[in-house]
């Protein structure tokens, strides 16, 4: 119930109130934060691990919402998408630029070819997402975890 909960009035009533090209406009311009909040970060262990963390999740979750593409679902982790551990500080910031930046293409893609946004792809741990309850929800994470940053 909780969950239930969770997902309606964090992830899905929010995101209904924008179209796919408003959910475009703001992964975009979230992601310019995104970007000077990582930009202003010192490189320390922990950092890394929630740049890391961040990457993971929007590459497996921009896995997820190829579904609403044609691609099959495949019920994996994040961890799988996340960077190499040995990966440097630029490149975790390179990869995060880059994860970012095809979050923004691909809601492009999937406004382009009409998809119906009310489909539902699963989430691991919060259950069935729409497709801009999953936009809202990679955009909630990021900026979430990226104020962690020190």
């Amino acid at each position: 119930m909780i969950t239930a909960l969770f997902r309606h009035f964090l992830i899905e009533r929010p995101a209904s109130k924008k179209t796919l090209s408003e959910w475009k406009t703001e992964i975009n311009r979230s992601g310019t934060t995104l970007q000077e909040r990582v930009s202003s970060a010192e490189d320390s262990e922990i950092n890394r691990k929630i740049v890391s963390h961040i990457v993971g999740i929007e590459r497996w979750g921009n896995n997820r919402l190829k579904v609403a593409l044609g691609e099959p679902l495949t019920m994996d982790e994040y961890n799988d998408y996340r960077p190499a551990r040995e990966a440097t500080w630029q490149e975790l910031k390179e990869d995060l630029s880059q994860a970012r930046t095809q979050t923004v293409q691909l809601v492009g893609e999937l406004e382009s070819n009409n998809v119906d946004v009310s489909k539902t792809i699963t989430h691991n741990q919060h259950g069935d997402l729409s497709i801009k309850g999953w936009v809202r929800y990679l955009n909630m994470h990021a900026d979430f975890e990226s104020r962690r940053l020190k």
